[in-house]
């Protein structure tokens, strides 16, 4: 799909160790990888993969293309220190959307859709880290 935009591409197919020692070298200028969280936030995501890379801070550790956004660097903080839980996520979809939609730090590609499966009298409550886990479980 990506050569039909006029873009070349190589596939390469590894181990996760291997994608991630080189990744984190910076050896690939396009890459795809999945992400998710068990924070029940996106700040620990945006943190890692939006926020200027900051070694001292550790901050922005998976954002490998170097993307660095002072107006994303500040909504993260301000996020931070944010008690109310209602603010605190409205400053995160804010970050996202400078991050993603606005600077394009990072083109999303595919959306994952995850679906869980229960019997007849049982209700599952699905989280953001993608997790199956029992105490989710309960009788309807």
């Amino acid at each position: 799909m990506m050569s039909r935009v006029g873009i070349e591409v190589r596939v390469e197919v590894m181990p996760a160790n291997v994608f991630f020692t080189r990744a984190g070298r910076r050896e690939f200028g396009l890459f795809l990888i999945g992400f998710g969280t068990t924070a029940g936030d996106s700040f620990t995501g945006l943190s890692q993969v939006l926020h200027t890379f900051d070694l001292g801070r550790r901050l922005g550790a998976l954002n490998r293309g170097r993307f660095s956004s002072p107006a994303v660097d500040a909504l993260i903080a301000q996020a931070q220190g944010e008690r109310n839980a209602s603010l605190r996520e409205t400053l995160l979809q804010r970050a996202a959307r400078v991050g993603f939609r606005d600077e394009v730090g990072v083109i999303p590609l595919h959306f994952a859709d995850n679906v869980w499966a229960t019997r007849r009298g049982v209700q599952y409550r699905a989280t953001t880290e993608e997790s199956t886990l029992a105490h989710h479980a309960r009788p309807e």
